[in-house]
């Protein structure tokens, strides 16, 4: 082996992080909120979206302090706030799912493309799914129980589905750092 190039290329994947489905892991982003002043909502979509502005339909609502949203399935872009809140978007998870699909760019481009024009990610959710049994909940909590996890965060939660039918375990999550 010595002496031998790695040949190996990394598989393309619009989610920017290699393919872990063979090791039954599965690491995807799950959730991204971005704010962006000085910028226009048409350029938010098409110049860091990377979308195209005629495909987003407007709707009554907004929120987040913002008066009106424009929406192409989940993808949600607010705007009209206050003239210092510039321009928000909110890929949920099924969102995150859907700008995958229109492959236009991939996550490290969206974030560099955020973080390049002096926009803030208000919330980035990674989720890390194990297929193959490798992580234990049970022993993890046990770990941050006994204060044997090293990590920036400073706080996790358990969640457990349950099918009332007949009290069958749906999954258990661990969930690290703030709600907000």
């Amino acid at each position: 082996m010595s002496g031998e190039k790695n040949t190996y290329v990394p598989p393309v994947t619009n989610r920017g992080v290699q393919s872990t489905v063979e090791t039954g892991l599965r690491a995807c982003v799950d959730w991204v909120q971005a704010t962006l002043k000085n910028f226009s909502v048409e350029q938010l979509i098409t110049d860091v979206l990377k979308l195209d502005f005629k495909d987003f339909v407007p709707q009554d609502n907004g929120a987040f302090g913002y008066k009106k949203s424009l929406c192409y399935g989940r993808i949600v872009v607010y705007y009209d706030g206050n003239p210092d809140m510039g321009v928000h978007f909110k890929l949920s998870g099924q969102a995150c799912r859907e700008y995958e699909e229109c492959a236009v760019q991939t996550w490290g481009k969206l974030f560099a493309e955020v973080l390049g024009n002096g926009g803030h990610l208000t919330r980035l959710d990674v989720a890390i799914d194990d297929f193959a049994g490798y992580f234990k909940i049970s022993t993890v909590l046990s770990k941050i129980k006994k204060g044997e996890l090293v990590s920036k965060f400073k706080s996790a939660k358990s969640i457990e589905g349950i099918k009332i039918e007949d009290g069958a375990s749906k999954g258990r999550t661990v969930y690290f750092g703030s709600e907000k």
